[in-house]
């Protein structure tokens, strides 16, 4: 289908969200840090891209409470309640089986050691602070007095201790191959002792949740996959899956006078229209994963749209593990791109909110840019030629691999396969379901191309941003059919080794550059997260990423 005929097929069927229904245990990891709930920022222990030379910490500084909840003519109001819509509802409420589907629901409940603010920098939360000391080797944390979970039961050392070494079984501790051990040294004081460092490890050791040992062991691990017991503002008060999951004030919330909400309802709405209508008559606050389509009609009814520095790419990944796959030819991974039409394609389908890109790297972002010199413009003969040259002068036959949207299609693939097609290739589209999807991308893999979204940014690094979901770099995330290069790699461990900010954004700019030569990924567009939210709200959300915010101190005007 191509773009022409995009105009005559109406409005833009709605997108199946994740699920975690057949994706294997343990392969995806939590993304992203939780809500912000100390009113601190951090002493830039690893704000972006910036390392270390010695010895830092995360620790309070100042204030980050939102503005517009200070000033002298709109005073926040206690009380009342919110209805938000999010794209998917928890399959488990036990942390070392959650996908990062599952943390944008729980964000009412569930807090970390460290967070991150809206200027994206790491902040304290349920640790005051966490020293790194690169060349001792150690990440001594600090946490936090006075706090209980909603079970009653105390956050301690010991209690973080048991977390770390529980996540860490269950691969859910990033770069856990270079945690060597877990020590107290006082009742609030733990150092994690590792054999290795770099420049990201300090964020995803803030990235770890606490949540409740007593109701593990109490209970059973098949009681806290429904049941969650955290230390947030919120506590859980109904879930009824894949509906609704309610959650209620926390009376015993550590920071006084908080949280200001009495209730939040998120509601799982799969039917755009339906969750759009909800927008215009008032009935819904807040409604994470709009389309774009049903963004230009809400912003025309008056309904703020808010967005920052999150969002995400729509690429296309290469089968590079297969040697008979044409995809492992780089010279067809180049006529891929020449016979995409970026700009057709983002205004047919973007309505004006995604933009256009040739590298992986977004504009304000570190390495935007660096890969100038092999920009591949849409021209068809140019695919064609390659593809003659690559020994497929007939047209290289290939399959793509995509979502099914609402009614079995994917408009976005039709017009994918279209263009490619008028490029020289002979393209098959393989429509999978939610479930069938996703265990081909982290399970079983794909057969030549995938059609995948990628976060594009909701760390403070954009070094872990750029390889967090695809790169496998980690340990804890790998695509089925993807590896990276040798070259790449070794780009990477320099990148993270490095404690100059400015010489790891230059190493990212030769990370972006080399993706680019090497086709290694096929970005098409970056879409920033925008979401609507009724005027009467006042939240932080998306401010800090796609699953960040202080929803202690969100309210509700009167209306």
């Amino acid at each position: 289908m191509r773009i022409a005929d995009l105009a005559k097929c109406g409005s833009r069927k709605k997108k199946a969200w994740l699920s975690v229904l057949v994706i294997l245990a343990g392969i995806l990891v939590a993304l992203c840090l939780a809500s912000c709930g100390e009113e601190a920022t951090t002493t830039t222990a690893a704000p972006s891209s910036t390392a270390p030379t010695t010895a830092t910490s995360v620790g309070p500084t100042e204030s980050t409470a939102p503005t517009e909840t200070t000033t002298a003519e709109v005073q926040p109001v206690k009380g009342g309640k919110i209805r938000w819509i999010l794209p998917t509802l928890p399959q488990s409420f036990y942390y070392p089986e959650m996908t990062p589907q599952d943390l944008q629901s729980l964000m009412p409940g569930m807090e970390r050691l460290l967070t991150i603010n809206s200027k994206r920098e790491l902040a304290p939360q349920l640790a005051e602070s966490i020293e790194e000391d690169p060349d001792n080797l150690t990440f001594t944390i600090h946490v936090r007095k006075g706090v209980k979970l909603h079970d009653g039961s105390e956050l301690n050392a010991e209690l973080v201790k048991w977390i770390l070494e529980e996540v860490k079984k269950a691969g859910k501790l990033d770069w856990a191959q270079y945690y060597e051990s877990f020590e107290v040294k006082d009742p609030y004081t733990v150092v994690a002792h590792v054999t290795q460092w770099n420049n990201a490890m300090l964020a995803c050791l803030g990235d770890v949740p606490i949540y409740s040992r007593e109701a593990v062991e109490k209970n059973g691990v098949e009681w806290c996959r429904a049941n969650f017991v955290g230390t947030g503002p919120f506590k859980v008060k109904e879930f009824q899956r894949d509906q609704k999951l309610v959650w209620v004030r926390n009376p015993d919330y550590w920071q006084e006078g908080l949280p200001y909400l009495d209730e939040i309802e998120i509601l799982h709405v799969t039917d755009y229209n339906t969750a759009r209508a909800a927008m215009e008559a008032g009935d819904i606050d807040i409604w994470a994963g709009a389309s774009n389509e049903q963004l230009v009609v809400l912003k025309e009814k008056g309904i703020v749209l808010k967005s920052a520095w999150s969002g995400r790419f729509d690429t296309l990944i290469p089968n590079l593990v297969d040697p008979n796959s044409p995809m492992h030819n780089p010279k067809v991974r180049e006529a891929v791109e020449y016979a995409l039409d970026r700009e057709a394609l983002n205004n047919a389908l973007g309505y004006g909110f995604n933009m256009p890109v040739y590298e992986f790297s977004a504009p304000g972002h570190a390495g935007y840019g660096a890969a100038a010199s092999t920009k591949r413009e849409y021209n068809p003969e140019k695919a064609k030629q390659l593809l003659a040259e690559a020994g497929y002068p007939d047209g290289a036959p290939i399959t793509i691999l995509a979502q099914s949207w609402g009614g079995g299609g994917n408009t976005q693939a039709e017009a994918i396969k279209g263009y490619l097609e008028e490029g020289g290739f002979k393209v098959t589209l393989d429509l999978a379901d939610m479930g069938r999807y996703w265990g081909s991308i982290f399970g079983t893999g794909w057969k030549d191309l995938v059609i995948f979204g990628i976060c594009g940014y909701d760390h403070v690094n954009d070094l872990i941003d750029l390889s967090f979901w695809w790169s496998g770099l980690w340990g804890q995330i790998r695509l089925a059919s993807w590896q990276p290069t040798q070259e790449l790699v070794n780009l990477f461990n320099e990148a993270l080794a490095l404690r100059d900010a400015k010489a790891v954004e230059a190493k990212i700019g030769e990370i972006v550059a080399l993706l680019s030569k090497d086709v290694l990924v096929i970005p098409m567009d970056f879409a920033p997260q925008i979401t609507p939210v009724q005027p009467w709200l006042h939240i932080d959300y998306p401010d800090s990423g796609a699953i960040h915010c202080d929803l202690a101190r969100a309210w509700a005007e009167k209306h």
